[in-house]
């Protein structure tokens, strides 16, 4: 398969895209972070720190989600594809997301049965995981057209900094609602689902608006082969430095998004860190991640983004082992990990979206992006397995296992070190 480059230009003409198009594209990830930066922060805590569910049920609960993502998503992708309706199907998914927020809200809020009321709400969080990642198929496949009139890398670099943004404000401005000090009159960190699902659904109608022409520039040649999930993998696997990629992100995937999962319970039983302190956290890093993205725009090509991608798996594989072993007495020597677990984060994000955008045809672009979130979930099955070894081996939640299960991520990365060489010098051979 031939790379693109950023100097290659899409099938739609550099005069088609509005700034309020690519603006409203911006917003979308700002909107959508406020979700599920919020809900990924403190929802897991409130399940399992204060209703005392199981971590293992929690991190289940993500598995179940991700095998239907994997089901799905391609066949989605494909027949957005066909039809020409990406941007109908980002319409149908985002309401899906709200949807799901405001059911999260009520079954946390309105119910009192403690089984009951856990169930469903894990049932919504699903609902919240599915419906975003989903989402994700459809507004990463208008990269196509809204890259056309410049830099695929810078486009996509600013995307994910103001998705991080919105993560940002989103944490500061539902602080004071999850302490009651504002519009709630009791502190609860469910406080947080229900503005940040509404501050979501107001923007993404703001961003949906914005794009709505997106609608008549999208669409591709129709695909006329028939449709299923073996035969669009079998698609990629005739592609070696797109397969040997896809299988490196399946498992960094699994390691970053298991942490970024569990890294507040882990705050919380490893340095007993207050609310406040994970907020300042989490803050930093967001906006680390988004400085990192936003100013990475030199991936002109496959091989650049490859070697930025080696290069952060070396950074990752000094900040984890930091973070597993700094004394619960030196709560900055986490900080500092972190922060730098946060920088990564935004390059590697960044040049993976890229770099799969370069390798993919475009013709199919929907249909790819689908079997790149199914890569992406699929890390969801094996990554919470192997967080949830040490506690289940152990018997015990306790400070030790978390820092056994933080330890367990570095086997992905060093395992995607060894693909994302082979792809290297796979791409090597073809050029």
């Amino acid at each position: 398969m031939e790379t693109q480059t950023d100097s290659q230009t899409s099938i739609i003409g550099p005069n088609s895209i509005t700034l309020g198009q690519k603006w409203g594209w911006y917003l979308f990830d700002f909107a959508n972070s406020i979700i599920i930066i919020n809900g990924g922060l403190y929802f897991p805590q409130w399940l399992v720190i204060d209703n005392r569910v199981s971590g293992t049920l929690f991190n289940l609960t993500a598995l179940v989600t991700s095998i239907l993502l994997i089901l799905t998503a391609p066949l989605f992708g494909a027949k957005a594809d066909q039809s020409g309706k990406c941007f109908r199907y980002l319409w149908t998914t985002s309401l899906g997301l709200f949807l799901c927020g405001l059911a999260l809200a009520l079954f946390a809020t309105s119910i009192h049965q403690g089984t009951v009321r856990n169930v469903l709400c894990l049932v919504g969080f699903g609902g919240v995981l599915y419906t975003y990642q989903l989402s994700l198929v459809f507004y990463n496949a208008l990269l196509n057209p809204l890259s056309s009139s410049g830099s695929i890398s810078k486009t996509s670099g600013i995307g994910l900094a103001w998705g991080w943004i919105g993560g940002v404000v989103a944490v500061i401005a539902v602080d004071p609602m999850v302490k009651g000090q504002f519009i709630f009159h009791h502190a609860d960190r469910i406080n947080a689902i229900l503005p940040s699902t509404i501050a979501f659904g107001a923007l993404t109608a703001i961003s949906l608006f914005l794009m709505r022409k997106l609608e008549r520039l999208e669409a591709t040649q129709p695909a006329t082969r028939s449709l299923s999930l073996v035969g669009l993998i079998r698609d990629v696997k005739s592609y070696p430095v797109l397969f040997s990629f896809l299988l490196a992100y399946f498992l960094y995937s699994d390691a970053i998004l298991t942490i970024e999962n569990n890294v507040t319970i882990f705050m919380e039983k490893v340095f007993s860190m207050t609310d406040d302190a994970k907020a300042i956290a989490f803050v930093a890093f967001l906006l680390l991640a988004a400085i990192a993205a936003g100013i990475q725009w030199r991936l002109l090509n496959a091989e650049r983004s490859l070697r930025s991608l080696q290069r952060c798996m070396v950074g990752w594989l000094i900040a984890l082992p930091v973070a597993c072993i700094v004394p619960s007495r030196f709560a900055w020597g986490f900080y500092i990990s972190f922060l730098v677990m946060g920088i990564l984060y935004g390059v590697l994000f960044n040049a993976s979206r890229v770099l799969f955008f370069q390798l993919i045809p475009k013709e199919k672009i929907a249909e790819y992006f689908g079997i790149y979130a199914s890569f992406e979930r699929f890390a969801s099955i094996i990554g919470p397995l192997l967080w949830s070894m040490p506690l289940i081996l152990r018997k015990e939640e306790d400070a030790l296992s978390y820092r056994f299960a933080l330890g367990m991520m570095i086997v992905p990365i060093l395992l995607s070190m060894w693909l994302l060489h082979r792809a290297r010098r796979s791409l090597t051979r073809l050029n």
